[in-house]
């Protein structure tokens, strides 16, 4: 019996256990988070305040809902070098 080779799979096999815990314990986190995390602002907040500026210049509405969001949910919105908007026209 050769036992350099049987402690060989035994690491091996440990190796294995400890990332596969690992990566069942980062699913069931995740699970976790995403079932009990909560949003800073409704959709229905953010659709109000996208009707309230409809219909003026983008570069002008997009600044305005800035503001505005800044003004209701201070810190919660990136600088102005961060940010990146897409506009979709649907």
């Amino acid at each position: 019996f050769d036992w350099t080779r049987a402690r060989r799979l035994w690491q091996i096999i440990l190796k294995m256990v400890v990332v596969l815990g690992f990566l069942v314990l980062t699913v069931q986190f995740l699970r976790y988070w995403m079932a009990n995390k909560q949003y800073v602002f409704t959709k229905e907040d953010v659709a109000r305040l996208a009707k309230q500026y409809a219909g003026q210049d983008h570069e002008q509405a997009f600044s305005k809902v800035v503001v505005e969001l800044r003004k209701r949910y201070p810190g919660h919105i990136l600088p102005d070098e961060d940010l990146q908007w897409v506009f979709v026209n649907a």
